[in-house]
């Protein structure tokens, strides 16, 4: 993730989106482990203490560190109230140990989502539980019909995530790994079946990357 450029001090963005329907959930959202709610600006710090991944393909999504302005920045960017919005996961015991963002908002139609958890609670389903606590509120709250998505193809965790949510595959691309990735490490047992998402052109690591959709009416049948 590239460093925002030069921001200037924070302060609360105006919120223009439509009024909430009566239809759906309100925030915050809970179930028995999660509870989902509006994005906080020190949230943004406690994500920096997170502990980095240790698999080197997760690297690459490691939050770099910044400072107090650029965290300013990154919050008016990520919960500007009209073209994104963003939520913190938290557990519990109230820790932040993940982040929900909706970008590219068309009101009425769809959002693009974006989803990341501490790497000390990536692989206890936390991020399918978030995903089912969080689409009543996406579709019946805040009224879209499609959410969409993009993934690393390698991350097979996060796909069978998305495709036990009824989200189907509709195009894939390569895109830039940021970052450094070393092509041997592919010539080892345990990611050499993951060669194949990953090309170098140039001297610069490709990832394969799945757009997906989820649209109201596949969700409803299974929301029920």
């Amino acid at each position: 993730m590239a460093r925002p450029a030069t921001v200037r001090p924070w302060s609360p963005p105006a919120r223009k989106q439509p009024a909430a329907s009566p239809a759906g959930p309100t925030l915050p959202l809970q179930d028995g482990r999660l509870l989902i709610r509006p994005l906080q600006r020190a949230d943004m710090d406690k994500r920096q203490a997170w502990p980095p991944y240790n698999d080197p393909l997760h690297m690459m999504w490691d939050m770099p560190r910044c400072s107090g302005r650029e965290n300013d920045g990154w919050f008016a960017q990520m919960n500007d109230g009209r073209h994104r919005l963003a939520y913190g996961v938290d557990d519990t015991a109230g820790r932040l140990i993940g982040m929900i963002s909706l970008r590219e908002i068309h009101w009425g139609h769809s959002a693009r989502l974006g989803i990341s958890f501490s790497s000390q609670f990536v692989g206890r389903g936390l991020g399918t539980a978030a995903m089912r606590l969080f689409l009543p509120y996406y579709f019946l709250t805040l009224g879209f019909c499609t959410i969409v998505l993009d993934v690393a193809a390698a991350n097979l965790r996060a796909v069978r995530c998305y495709q036990k949510l009824a989200f189907r595959q509709v195009d894939s691309r390569w895109q830039l790994v940021d970052g450094v990735l070393d092509p041997h490490l592919f010539d080892t047992p345990d990611y050499a079946p993951l060669r194949g998402f990953f090309r170098w052109a140039w001297g610069d690591a490709q990832a394969l990357y799945l757009d997906m959709e989820l649209r109201r009416e596949d969700w409803e049948p299974r929301s029920r």
